[in-house]
């Protein structure tokens, strides 16, 4: 079991630092009180974190407090400065599911309670705001898909046959395990070699499906390609009636390793039913020889 403290607060500092501010003054985010006299920035403190496990998953309940520190003034203080920050927390934070490396939000951020306090600091009033949050977080699988997501492993070959566990080529495609140009650590490349080649993946490393039929997902990846559309399926986007797999890297990508868009999908049911693939999506004699890099591809669940 990891402590979740660490990354939690890492992940609501990266999430609020350098995006806000009032009258073009940024606030500063801190994650403990600076000792200095500053004033007009934002403090993450009380953060608690309480045992919510089950059978199958460490799951933690979690609370945060975000002060709203304002300035220092004599006489009367202007609550404005401290309100317009708070906005601008609330619309960072609230129901936005937060990355972080170990653990992902079982409970997405949403507010128990924002409190406004006038402090009296020497001879003057500080202006400032308490926002209390609440959410949930459970440690990722170290098994996952094995494809260098974050939390799972990076490729792993345990039987020495170069090819990644739970993957497979199908048809005539060459699947093996690469490093360097621009990913981290290892990546899995595939090389086309004819009409219906693909790399996929059907099961994750506990035997449960990758994706379910009429679920969305968002799936990204990140890759290097040498041409050609490539397409991941059997996926369709879900648009009226029109079903089509949905093409997700069709940009060649030669030097180093790039980030694709993440998109919405739906899990598309036939012919590999719940078998997430890549493919090419024209007709392969014009690409043979075509090839991808992949590596940290997510599947994130987010509704039917």
């Amino acid at each position: 079991m990891i402590d979740p403290s660490s990354e939690i607060l890492t992940a609501f500092y990266n999430a609020l630092s350098g995006n806000l501010s009032y009258n073009s003054t940024a606030w500063a985010v801190y994650t403990s009180v600076p000792k200095s006299d500053a004033d007009k920035f934002v403090v993450l403190e009380e953060l608690s974190v309480g045992d919510d496990n089950t059978k199958d998953h460490n799951k933690w309940d979690c609370s945060l407090t975000i002060e709203v520190m304002g300035e220092i003034a004599i006489g009367q203080v202007s609550m404005k400065p401290v309100d317009a920050i708070t906005s601008q927390i609330l619309n960072a934070l609230f129901k936005v599911s937060l990355s972080m490396p170990s653990f992902d939000m079982t409970t997405l951020p949403w507010f128990e309670d924002v409190s406004k306090h006038t402090d009296l600091v020497g001879s003057g009033i500080l202006a400032r705001k308490a926002i209390r949050v609440r959410f949930g977080v459970q440690e990722k699988s170290v098994a996952g898909i094995n494809a260098g997501e974050s939390g799972g492993t990076d490729w792993l070959d345990t039987n020495g046959d170069g090819t990644p566990n739970l993957w497979e080529a199908t048809g005539s495609g060459d699947i093996s395990i690469v490093s360097g140009n621009g990913f981290t650590g290892q990546a899995c490349r595939f090389v086309f070699n004819a009409d219906g080649d693909t790399l996929k993946i059907t099961v994750d490393a506990a035997g449960n499906a990758v994706l379910d039929a009429d679920k969305y997902y968002d799936i990204s990846c990140k890759y290097r390609s040498s041409g050609g559309e490539i397409w991941g399926g059997p996926i369709k986007v879900k648009s009226g009636s029109t079903t089509a797999v949905t093409n997700i890297i069709n940009t060649e990508v030669s030097g180093n390793a790039a980030n694709s868009n993440t998109s919405q999908f739906n899990a598309f049911v036939t012919p590999h039913g719940t078998t997430l693939e890549f493919f090419i999506s024209t007709w392969i004699e014009e690409y043979a020889g075509t090839w991808i890099e992949v590596d940290e591809i997510t599947i994130t669940e987010t509704g039917d």
